[in-house]
């Protein structure tokens, strides 16, 4: 059971790094989502997911549906399913209720806010280690990018990229799938403001963008020539990011995505909660940050790192640690 919630005020990301695990675990264990806010945009999105969606109650006691449904999935063991928890919101309390009624539970972090109590933390973001946490002997810590949680068509990309070589006949653009302050604004702005555009535009809005009103007034104002992209399956994303010259995307899933596929990423911080990966994949040389860049006009890549951190083998490292689990 993977419990997560998003929309336009927290934005997709939880979403859709729940359902890359859930597509990573297919084949070992089956994956349902358990909501209570964004069910509609794990329906909807269309990635073919075809996991199983339970809207939670908004004014019920969450952690106690939560322990009702584990009654309803369990193994045909007969065992209590694993609980999955991906949001700041489930912490120290949260988790120990679950585990006091003897469930197991797998935190996804990012930010290591609090003390934590699951019996497995994987943290796929760059340079955290087992210090930063606050957590019991017994827990169990995965961090790093070879713990990345990623869609298949961007694992296949992964294990492809040295191999395939593309025009690079655009720019990519992707703020994630919320974008809640509109960003893209502010992005377009300092890359025409600044003369960086010489090509072709793809510019990715994301299902649960609320923008697109002033985004567009911007656009006719300043007559800018772009292609806008709604409802991108995975599959097109990648195909947008091959050809793509460079890339502007958040610190965030989207970032190790487009990771997976090309080289010259320039990064956005649109969240406090991005500052540490923001920090990391500049430091290590496999981005900049699109301001230094306008200063600079200096891509900063970093192939070997790059070629070992998305190996196209995160699927089966992850289904590894669940199993140990199980």
């Amino acid at each position: 059971m993977i419990r997560v919630d998003g929309g336009p005020a927290m934005g997709l990301g939880h979403l859709i790094r729940c359902t890359a695990l859930a597509h990573m675990l297919e084949g070992a264990f089956n994956a349902v989502f358990v909501c209570q806010q964004g069910a509609q945009y794990l329906e909807n999105r269309e990635s073919g997911n075809g996991f199983d969606v339970v809207q939670l109650d908004a004014v019920l006691d969450d952690v106690e549906q939560l322990i009702r449904l584990s009654k309803v999935y369990t193994t045909a063991e007969g065992h209590p399913p694993l609980v999955v928890l991906d949001g700041y919101h489930f912490g120290a309390d949260y988790q120990l209720k679950l585990k006091n009624n003897g469930l197991r539970v797998v935190s996804i972090d990012d930010i290591h806010r609090e003390r934590f109590y699951s019996d497995v933390i994987i943290n796929h973001s760059g340079g955290f280690s087992r210090e930063d946490y606050d957590v019991p002997m017994e827990t169990l810590l995965y961090t790093g990018l070879e713990y990345c949680l990623l869609r298949p068509p961007f694992l296949q990309a992964a294990n492809n990229r040295s191999a395939k070589r593309f025009p690079k006949s655009s720019i990519f653009i992707c703020l994630g799938g919320a974008d809640p302050n509109n960003d893209t604004l502010a992005v377009l702005d300092l890359l025409y403001r600044n003369r960086v555009v010489d090509r072709k535009v793809n510019l990715v809005l994301g299902s649960a963008f609320q923008h697109e009103d002033a985004l567009m007034a911007y656009i006719h104002k300043n007559n800018i020539e772009l292609e806008i992209f709604k409802k991108v399956s995975a599959e097109g994303m990648v195909g947008l990011m091959e050809e793509a010259k460079f890339a502007v995307t958040p610190p965030s899933t989207t970032s190790y995505e487009y990771l997976c596929v090309n080289q010259n990423l320039l990064l956005y911080k649109i969240a406090d909660n991005q500052k540490r990966m923001e920090e990391y994949l500049t430091g290590v040389g496999m981005a900049t940050t699109l301001r230094s860049f306008i200063g600079d006009q200096q891509f900063r890549n970093n192939p070997d790192l790059q070629n070992q951190c998305f190996d196209g083998k995160q699927r089966t490292r992850i289904i590894d640690i669940f199993k140990n689990i199980a």
